[in-house]
């Protein structure tokens, strides 16, 4: 009965490109401008510290490890999260059935998300370039600011691809 109920759900998948290129604007732009707003924080906390007589020289220098790795780590993360995110798109898109004619519906509604992913990438250069803080950030979070500074871009290639993956399958049988 388990198997039955299984074998329904999958034989009755419906490819939806637009959602999960969507998708994956909205949780990289969310987790980056968080990511971005943390770092003066941080910074200004590892400051605290580091001037603070009462802390011991093991804490000091473990906090300004700890804030030295932050940006790289997180910057290095936002990518993988991209990439994971596209790769699992990829995935799910190619093993989704659909029918060709769709093709065109995608197309239209892609155009619509990449329209959104330009918004988005504007809006996060006029966030980062806001302040002197964010603007000095800009040097420690190279691979997020040149995605999000070229977002459309990044999201029509992504936005192919997994329509492509959606659409070009072997039909057997």
């Amino acid at each position: 009965m388990l198997r039955r109920k299984l074998d329904l759900k999958l034989s009755s998948k419906k490819g939806n490109a637009v959602l999960e290129v969507l998708l994956i604007v909205i949780v990289i732009f969310s987790i980056s401008l968080l990511i971005r707003f943390i770092s003066p924080i941080f910074s200004e906390f590892n400051d605290d510290i580091q001037n603070d007589t009462d802390m011991s020289p093991l804490a000091k220098s473990r906090i300004a490890g700890v804030h030295e790795r932050f940006a790289p780590v997180f910057d290095n993360g936002i990518v993988a999260i991209l990439m994971f995110l596209w790769i699992g798109a990829l995935i799910s898109s190619f093993f989704t059935d659909t029918h060709p004619v769709f093709f065109i519906v995608i197309f239209i509604l892609l155009l619509i998300v990449f329209y959104v992913s330009a918004i988005l990438g504007n809006t996060y250069e006029d966030i980062i370039s806001d302040g002197a803080e964010m603007e000095a950030d800009n040097v420690n979070f190279t691979l997020s600011t040149f995605i999000f500074t070229h977002l459309m871009e990044t999201m029509i290639f992504m936005g192919f691809t997994i329509a492509i993956a959606l659409f070009a399958k072997f039909r057997i049988g």
